[in-house]
Parts: C-alpha cells; sequence; structure tokens
C-alpha cells in the first residue's frame, strides 16, 4: 500500500511539473505575442503621424496659396489679371491634404491592433484553465 501512494505521489509531482513547465512556456509566448503587438501599433501610428505630417505641409501649402489668389483676385479684381488658377491649385491642394489625412487615419485604424491577438488569447487560456480545474476537483 505504501508503495502505491509514494507512486501516486511520484506521478502527482511529474504532472505538477510539467504543468508548471507547460504555464511557464505559455506566458513566455504570450509575451511574445504582446510585444510583437505593441511594435506593430507603434509601427502604425509612426506610419500616421508621418502621413498626417505631409498633408499638414500640403494644408498649410494649399491654405497659403489660395489666400495669396483670394488677395490677388481683389486686387484686380478690375484688371486683365485672372488668378483663379492660383485659387484653383489653392483649394486642391487643401483636398488632397484633408484626402490624406482621412486616407492616413484609415489605414491606422486597419493596422492597428490594441492587443486584440494577446486579449483573445489570455481569454482562450482562462477558459482552458477554468475547464481543467473543474476536470482536476472532479
Amino acid at each position: 500500500m505504501a508503495e502505491s501512494a509514494s507512486s501516486s505521489d511520484s506521478g502527482l509531482l511529474r504532472e505538477l511539473r510539467r504543468t508548471a513547465r507547460d504555464a511557464s512556456e505559455m506566458v513566455q509566448l504570450r509575451r511574445r505575442l504582446l510585444e510583437a503587438e505593441v511594435r506593430s501599433d507603434l509601427n502604425a501610428t509612426k506610419r500616421l503621424a508621418l502621413r498626417a505630417s505631409l498633408a499638414l505641409l500640403a494644408l498649410s501649402t494649399g491654405l497659403s496659396t489660395a489666400l495669396v489668389a483670394v488677395l490677388l483676385q481683389i486686387e484686380t479684381a478690375t484688371g486683365d489679371t485672372d488668378h483663379v488658377g492660383m485659387l484653383v491649385v489653392g483649394v486642391s491642394l487643401i483636398f488632397a491634404a484633408v484626402a490624406t489625412v482621412w486616407l492616413a487615419f484609415g489605414a491606422w485604424r486597419r493596422d492597428w491592433l490594441g492587443l486584440r491577438d494577446s486579449i483573445d488569447e489570455l481569454k482562450r487560456d482562462a477558459d482552458w484553465l477554468k475547464r481543467w480545474a473543474s476536470e482536476v476537483t472532479d
């Protein structure tokens, strides 16, 4: 009878060691996934910042050009010089800047992970642990 109890205890210890190794490996894998998601989100944010900067440059250029065109148009309202072309270019640059910001933000939202995969993995792990704990206690 004593041999059976010690055999059962050693089997339990082996199972506990294996479970501890598996849990340690699971934590390491989840940590790597989390790091990869954070890197991906940082890169998406950098791309957004670059695109937004370019759009702001185009916007400021467009606003300046449009303002100059409006002022020149007012100045030469009665003259032969026509500055409608500059106004069209300025307004076009403004629309291009707004479209660039819109597209950049859409790309950023599409690329942004927000730790979605890590949270899903943790939920699955918690469900598995609950099932495992209920099986062990039964």
